[in-house]
Order: structure tokens, then sequence, then C-alpha cells
């Protein structure tokens, strides 16, 4: 739901034929967390880790859960449940840890902190430059709206590893310019994340925010999560009002 076969799609039909891109199980479920007793990544390894957006990530999960429900009921849960229930996931066939947390939004924290906070051991330093940086973040967001060229080509060029020739999309959808060529603009960005929103409730979405880190998804991801605020302040003044969203 982060957009890894995605991008892994892409790294694939974009690089040189000497490199290869794996997943797991080398270094382990890549959904699970990273344990540095276990995961030692070479120099001429890289580990890409891509972020998304919490809002547009959760309703995601709700659909389609990595990992295994607990009973029938599990599945059937609303939403709103879904956000609060502690989380659980069992081990499975390509992990074999029992995760847990209070809910599905505070795991999320403790997983992007494992892959991407600075404090983690130096085998995920961002400190060395291409091409022995070992460890790259990337936000699912810069594909969708700054474009799969802009993105992942200039990742591959980077590291010298983007094969000759034109660059191969996957999804024409992509990019600065939408399905029938228009321009996504930020108001046209900002209005399809409102869409997103729209499936919350306003108690939903506190929640979301009350237990999210925020500092840390400002600073390592550059989320911030205003048009979320800015979206709730304004639905609240439309129901006190009692008016329907325009179509």
């Amino acid at each position: 739901h982060h957009g890894t076969n995605f991008a892994r799609t892409l790294i694939q039909k974009n690089k040189k034929r000497s490199v290869r891109c794996v997943r797991d199980p080398i270094h382990g479920w890549k959904h699970g967390l990273l344990d540095p007793k276990d995961v030692q990544l070479r120099e001429d390894q890289l580990l890409l880790i891509i972020t998304r957006d919490a809002f547009s990530w959760l309703p995601k999960m709700y659909k389609d859960m990595y990992c295994f429900r607990e009973t029938e009921a599990d599945l059937n849960v609303t939403f709103s449940t879904f956000l609060r229930k502690p989380y659980l996931c069992y081990p499975h066939e390509k992990h074999n840890e029992t995760e847990t947390a209070p809910n599905i939004v505070q795991i999320r924290t403790r997983k992007y902190r494992n892959w991407l906070d600075r404090n983690n051991p130096k085998y995920f330093a961002f400190d060395a430059k291409p091409p022995f940086c070992t460890r790259l973040h990337l936000r699912y967001e810069s594909i969708t709206h700054d474009g799969q060229e802009a993105t992942i080509g200039k990742m591959l060029q980077s590291y010298g590893i983007r094969k000759e020739g034109e660059f191969q999309e996957i999804v024409k959808r992509t990019g600065p310019l939408g399905p029938n060529g228009q321009v996504y603009s930020a108001e046209t960005i900002k209005r399809e994340a409102q869409g997103v929103l729209e499936r919350y409730t306003l108690q939903d979405l506190q929640f979301v925010l009350d237990n999210l880190n925020l500092e840390l998804e400002r600073t390592l991801f550059n989320y911030t999560y205003d048009y979320v605020v800015e979206y709730m302040e304004e639905r609240a003044l439309r129901m006190r009002n009692n008016v329907t969203v325009p179509k």
C-alpha cells in the first residue's frame, strides 16, 4: 500500500541489467521490523524505503491488511473500530515475529522509526553519498505527483544504474499531467486529498492525529498534515451550517 511493488516494477524496467532488484526474504519481510543482528547491508546494496501519507494509507490497510486477522469478526469491523483496535500481526510464512501495538497508527510510527531514524545503526547511515549510501527514503506522493521519471529515474541516474534510452513508465496517470492532460496543480492535489478524508469521521481524524508522531512525520518524511486540520475546520463549519460538499 506504500507503492513498493509499483516502485520495484519501475526500477526493474529502467535499471541496468547488471543490477539485481530483490525483496523478501533476503532482508526479511518488507513490512516487518529490521533487526541489526540479522540484517547487514553491503556497500553495493541500497535499501529503498517508501513512505505514504497516513490518511491515504489507512483506508488501504483497512481494505487489505498485510497480516492475518484474528477471527472472522475482525474482517467485518467498521473503519472507525479498525483504527482504534489493538494491532496484532501473527507470524506467517514471511515473518516469524508476533507484532503488537496499541493501534495501527502507532505500529506505523514504530516501523518508520526503525527503518528511517538517523539514530539507528551505521548500516542505515544517511551520511554516505551515492553509490555508497545504504538507505534511501522515497515518498509515494513524489512518484504520483512529481512523475515516475522525475523520482525513480532520477534516483537510478544518481547511482549510475539507469539504463540507456527512454524511461519506461507503467502508469500514465502519475506525474505533473493527469489522465486527461490536466496539470496536477496544488489545488488538484488538495482536492484529491480532501476526497480521501471524507472516509473518516471528525472523531477518526482527530484520533489519527493524536496517535501519530507528528514531529517524526514532519522531520523525517515531510508530512505536516496541515491540510487535515484545515479540512476538519471546514467540515465542522459545514456541519454547523448543514452545507453539502459540491461534487
